[in-house]
């Protein structure tokens, strides 16, 4: 009878050390941060004031903006280099002045319902997401102490996540706004992830799902670094969101942010 007691006992707590080294036991699963892709854009106008309620209203944690600078200095939201795909209007951004990008149709090719939308500025979107949710700037062309400057008339340095396509760029965020977390994408390899850590210690790595490896996934965690992917297209489902929680993932960004949100909630992770 002792003897079956203790077997008892001990299995429970032997496999509760094993799951505790391989990282699945915790006494609370932490919450996964939903990032809201181009803003809510599936039904509404992407990168867009009423795309940002949306996120907003859903519930999502940070809303993901693309900042770009006008031919007279001004910041504003917008994805591509051109205006063509998504306005009534034609040309590169950095040849229009901001009179002229704020003349165009922002909403009329997603339908009458969002016509006269406007490309917002960088300010505009602050305005509306202070307070509200978290940014997470993906910085395609802008003045790094100009976008500073705006996110501490803000008070949202510590509220937002910074995209860069570069060390450099990582380099001068850091320096400009050294409470600033920033990320960079998926670096390829695991000697590239120690390499970047090791250089640079970003917050945080991005990248497509399907680049990432389960032992890629760990080494970076281990370095300190969250994994916020990206879950878009055809990973951008049910079977991607759990692949990216399985892999620990910090944050996900999706094109589908208020399903996902369904999703985490089922899972007890919102």
């Amino acid at each position: 009878m002792r003897s079956s007691f203790f077997s008892f006992i001990l299995i429970p707590i032997t496999l509760f050390s094993f799951m505790t080294s391989r990282g699945y036991a915790n006494e609370a699963s932490p919450p996964i941060q939903v990032v809201a892709h181009r803003a809510h854009h599936v039904a509404i106008p992407e990168n867009t004031i009423p795309a940002i309620l949306s996120a907003i209203a859903i519930g999502c944690d940070y809303v993901e903006l693309d900042v770009r600078t006008t031919a007279d200095g001004h910041l504003v939201v917008l994805h591509d280099s051109s205006v063509d795909r998504t306005t009534d209007g034609t040309g590169k951004l950095k040849e229009l002045t901001l009179a002229q990008v704020k003349s165009l149709d922002a909403g009329i090719k997603r339908g009458d319902k969002w016509k006269e939308t406007r490309v917002p500025t960088f300010r505009e979107c602050l305005e509306v997401c202070q307070g509200n949710i978290g940014i997470y700037l993906d910085h395609k062309d802008a003045d790094i102490q100009q976008v500073v400057d705006i996110l501490k008339e803000f008070g949202m340095v510590e509220q937002t996540l910074v995209y860069c396509y570069s060390v450099e760029t990582i380099v001068q965020y850091k320096q400009q706004a050294p409470g600033i977390r920033v990320m960079t994408g998926h670096p390829d390899s695991e000697e590239k992830i120690e390499e970047l850590m090791r250089e640079v210690k970003p917050e945080m790595l991005d990248g497509n799902l399907s680049d990432w490896t389960e032992g890629q996934a760990v080494l970076a965690r281990q370095l300190g670094a969250e994994l916020w992917p990206d879950c878009l297209g055809e990973s951008d489902n049910e079977g991607g969101w759990q692949r990216a929680v399985d892999l620990g993932s910090t944050g996900i960004q999706s094109d589908k942010p208020e399903d996902l949100i369904d999703f985490l909630t089922k899972q007890g992770r919102r």
